[in-house]
């Protein structure tokens, strides 16, 4: 851009006209052209020019629009830097909680796997079997009945009506080697086993009645109980094995194998029998329960 001798002034004292796709403006002072350089509505493409001249150029053949433009342009880029930084970092912060977030579900996941894998280790070590292939866990019972005593009635006072329950029949003969309880009971050979210490290796069968004889008092109770609620009972068997100093592997009749409460009175009246402890193996008893009408 030539200027003639009036022309050629201090470019910032000069006043300016400048042109952008809205049209032209001006004039302006050196210091306004400069804000609109600053601003981004002007640049070094852009045509300028001086008050008086009669020619356009633009604005990058002036020293101090190119100046204050390559001031701007690193300010721009400075900004730019630190912008994309700032987005970088919410990048990473989000990523982060994402992490944080995946770790947090998987430790509480773990957690309940662990916890439900000991509450099954736990229920399976308290539970015991009943008959071959069920488990049945053990129920709250009230206290079982008491046998109902013969009661004498008062000299000179009229006899009440009794209200008689269902009758159990008498026991058959047990599956026990040769204990039979109730009725008259076949002969009993007194033999005993001994092992190589000199210890008594089996159950003594008078042993062995005493205990059947006690474990049938509280299924015959057992059995009153659930004839109360169930007019169709009408009888089963209860199975169990007489083991040393307790009874153990218990079984119900498929009859009454529905009946939880049942299950669990037998369970808790043959967990009271006394059984003493002995070297032997494990006598098999079952005692059948036969409502009588």
């Amino acid at each position: 851009m030539r200027y003639s001798t009036r022309q050629m002034v201090r470019p910032e004292l000069s006043r300016w006209f400048y042109r952008t796709s809205k049209g032209d403006f001006g004039p302006v002072s050196t210091d306004e052209l400069l804000e609109a350089i600053k601003s981004r509505h002007v640049d070094l493409g852009s045509e300028v020019k001086r008050l008086g001249a009669a020619a356009w150029g633009v604005a990058g053949d002036e020293r101090i629009f190119r100046d204050h433009y390559a001031k701007c342009r690193a300010h721009w880029d400075e900004q730019e830097l630190h912008a994309e930084t700032d987005r970088l970092g919410v990048k990473l912060k989000r990523a982060h909680t994402r992490r944080k977030g995946a770790w947090i579900v998987m430790v509480v996941g773990a957690l309940a796997v662990i916890g439900a894998a000991a509450l099954l280790w736990w229920r399976l070590s308290r539970a015991e079997p009943l008959g071959v292939a069920r488990l049945i866990s053990t129920e709250e019972v009230g206290a079982l009945p008491l046998p109902i005593a013969k009661a004498r009635d008062p000299v000179g006072y009229p006899r009440r009506p009794i209200h008689r329950e269902p009758l159990l029949a008498e026991v058959e003969l047990l599956d026990t080697a040769g204990v039979r309880v109730g009725g008259l009971a076949a002969p009993i050979a007194q033999r005993f086993e001994f092992d190589e210490a000199g210890e008594v290796a089996e159950i003594p069968p008078a042993v062995l009645a005493t205990v059947t004889e006690t474990a049938r008092q509280g299924l015959v109770l057992c059995a009153h109980q659930l004839a109360k609620s169930n007019a169709a009972f009408a009888g089963t068997e209860v199975s169990f094995s007489v083991t040393s100093g307790r009874i153990a592997n218990i079984a119900v009749g498929k009859e009454v194998a529905g009946s939880a409460g049942f299950r669990a009175c037998v369970k808790s009246a043959l967990t009271r029998v006394s059984v003493p402890k002995f070297q032997g193996n494990a006598r098999r008893v079952t005692v059948p329960l036969k409502l009588g009408r």
